[in-house]
Parts: C-alpha cells; structure tokens; sequence
C-alpha cells in the first residue's frame, strides 16, 4: 500500500514539474513577443469598412457623399478581413488580419497583411507600397502611412462604420419628411423607404465615377434618383434619364422638408 501512495505521489510530482514548465515556456514565450515590439495598447481592429475621418467630416458637414469624396486624395476607406480573397472567388486563411484598399468607392486596390504583434506588410502590390507603417490602432480606428509608387500618405485616420451604405444614409437623408400636401416620406437605417404609396427599398450612392451627383436608387436598380439636401433639412429628388443617368431632370419629382 504504501508502494502504491508512493508512485502516485511521484505522477503527481512529474505532472506539476510539466505544468509548471508549460506556464514558464508561455511567460518566456508572450515576454519575448512584447520584446519583439508589439506598440503598447495595440488591438485588431474589428472586421468591417472604415472610412478616412476627414470624410466622415465633410460628410456630416455638407450632408452630401460627393462633397465629401471630392477634395480627398489617397484611399477613402478600407475594408479589414480576417481571410484573404484568394484566385477564383476562394478564402485564403493565414495569420492575422488582411486592409484593402478602396479608392474612390469604386477601386480595390493593394491588401496589407496586419500581424498580432503589431506589423503589417504588403501582400499584394509589394513592390509598389513602401514605407508602410499603422498606428493607434484600436477595435474601431487606425492611422496609416504608406507610399504607393510616386504617392504618399501621412497619418490616415480610418474609422469603423460597419455597414458603409447605412452609415452615409444616416449622415444624409435618414429621417421623416413632409411634402406640400403634408403626406408624410421616410427614409429609415435599415434601407427602407416609406412613401404614401409603399414600401421601397432605397440606398445612397457613394461611387461617383458614373455619377458627378449626390444620388440614391429606389427599388435598386430600376430607378436612380438625383438628391439635394439643404441645411434647413429641405430634401429635392429628381429624376435622371440617359444611358448612364446622366441627364437629370430640371425640377424636382418630389421636395420634401424635415420633420423631428
């Protein structure tokens, strides 16, 4: 019997020696990453789009995405992934997370690779972008510097929107409107739009390339409507016609006013 007690005690006695040397071989391991440099308080940033700040800005202080985008120079937001779009439409997993790129609303561009102890590093494009470095990042922002062939871009400040369309749908036309007759319109954040005669499904334009206009399609793509709203929450759509609806209307199909 006391044989026995004598070689449980001994397991007992390897099995915490191992322990105990798999918790100093993950201390040594964690202290040796912080070693390595990861920035103090770094943090992945959540997965979703991000927009420039000075966008968001300009967005809420013209109510108009055009205006907005106009001045920009450089990416105007990036979409953060945790896998990477590999050849013919397949996820590629690997390490980290993955920045594209997107000029203009309209134009991917290079894929940065975001590692855990705070690096980052060109995936694609990796003979064009230099100098890339990402700072403060948290779960909702970032600031990034890179050079891109003859371009630079110092201190880029992204932030988190989630959904990009309903994001610039709440810095524009969200909200309850009356026209001269006193029927009531809404716009609501989830991408419906309540007329007296129905529901229909409505989103704001953020890609200008076709479109030199603020616009939103009603009942996508049937109908692409011109907007303009005014400071005083004065809401003018207009209808466009051509090939690329680039003739708009000279007056308006509906005017329509704010209410609280």
């Amino acid at each position: 019997m006391a044989s026995l007690n004598k070689r449980i005690l001994w397991k007992w006695a390897i099995w915490l020696v191992a322990a105990g040397l798999l918790v100093a071989a993950a201390i040594f391991i964690v202290s040796k990453l912080q070693r390595k440099g990861a920035p103090h308080g770094f943090a992945f940033p959540e997965v979703g789009s991000y927009l420039r700040a000075d966008y968001i800005e300009k967005l809420v202080e013209t109510r108009s995405p055009l205006k907005a985008e106009t001045e920009l120079n450089g990416p105007t937001m990036f979409r953060v992934e945790s896998e990477l779009e590999a050849g013919g439409g397949v996820k590629e997993s690997r390490h980290g997370l993955f920045l594209t790129e997107i000029f203009n609303f309209h134009e991917g561009g290079a894929t940065m690779q975001l590692f855990a102890d705070g690096t980052i590093k060109p995936v694609t494009n990796v003979e064009s972008i230099k100098n890339l470095q990402l700072e403060n990042a948290s779960s909702s922002t970032f600031t990034i510097s890179y050079q891109e062939d003859s371009e630079r871009w110092r201190g880029l400040k992204f932030v988190h929107v989630g959904d990009v369309y309903k994001f610039v749908a709440a810095k524009t036309v969200v909200g309850r409107y009356l026209d001269g007759a006193g029927k009531e319109y809404q716009f609501t954040e989830l991408g419906e739009a309540l007329f007296p005669d129905g529901k229909h499904e409505y989103e704001v334009g953020i890609d200008h390339v076709l479109n030199s206009y603020d616009y939103l399609t009603l009942d996508r793509p049937e109908a692409i409507f011109a907007f303009q709203l005014g400071s005083d929450g004065v809401l003018q759509l207009f209808e466009t016609s051509g090939e690329n609806n680039e003739i708009i209307a000279p007056t308006a199909k509906w005017v329509l006013r704010r209410v609280k």
